[in-house]
């Protein structure tokens, strides 16, 4: 048997650990805020949040109409932030939450998500954007790392009644600004090519409402 001091420190050390590293402790999930309330955040390290109302910097148009594929929210969103730096890792509904890094001038950078073939695969449409087929939650909150995961099924745009494949995707977030990012896939449909990739997954960005792209990057002579 071990000594109580021993067993002690091991507990503590365990239960230390978990809470450090393991799935945020919570019986209820948090309320979402409101871009009012979240500006006001004081951050620690890395902080994700949740929040109802979220646009795209500058977009003050109506988000109609929200159903199907907004699940009557097109605003929800879980935004990444960090307490040295003003970028955001955005989560939005609207993008069926593929996420993209934020930058202070409003342009947002991500990788994209692959095509298909024949409607298969691509999450930017009403089926692709309903939450029975794109979701996204909050593993780890932070302050000293935050955990986002984001699960979805591949669809085709005409018919979700089955998809071709599930994916899984974990993104990792510490206090200096490292994303690291883990993905899975798994056919739903082996015997048919449907749902897989055609195109080499490229860097596209988006752009405030009312500016072009020449504006908002940095040109040489």
């Amino acid at each position: 048997m071990l000594p109580k001091v021993i067993a002690a420190v091991i507990l503590g050390f365990t239960m230390q650990t978990r809470a450090q590293w393991g799935p945020d402790p919570l019986f209820e999930k948090p309320a979402p805020l409101s871009m009012v309330e979240f500006e006001k955040l004081k951050i620690q390290g890395v902080r994700a949040t949740e929040v109802n109302d979220y646009a795209f910097p500058g977009y003050k148009g109506a988000f109609t109409p929200s159903p199907p594929h907004a699940d009557l929210n097109p605003q929800k969103a879980i935004i990444v932030s960090w307490a040295r730096g003003a970028q955001k890792f955005v989560f939005s509904h609207e993008a069926s939450y593929c996420p993209w890094m934020q930058m202070t001038n409003g342009l947002g950078l991500s990788t994209q998500f692959f095509e298909g073939n024949a409607g298969w695969a691509e999450l930017f449409n009403n089926n692709g954007r309903k939450t029975r087929n794109s979701f996204v939650d909050i593993i780890q909150s932070g302050p000293k790392r935050s955990w986002v995961r984001w699960n979805y099924f591949c669809v085709n745009a005409n018919d979700d009644s089955k998809a071709a494949l599930r994916g899984t995707e974990d993104y990792i977030a510490y206090p200096n600004g490292l994303v690291w990012r883990r993905l899975y896939y798994e056919s739903l449909m082996p015997d048919k090519l449907e749902g897989y990739s055609w195109q080499p997954v490229d860097f596209f960005a988006a752009v405030p409402p009312g500016v072009s792209w020449e504006k908002l990057v940095r040109q040489d002579a």
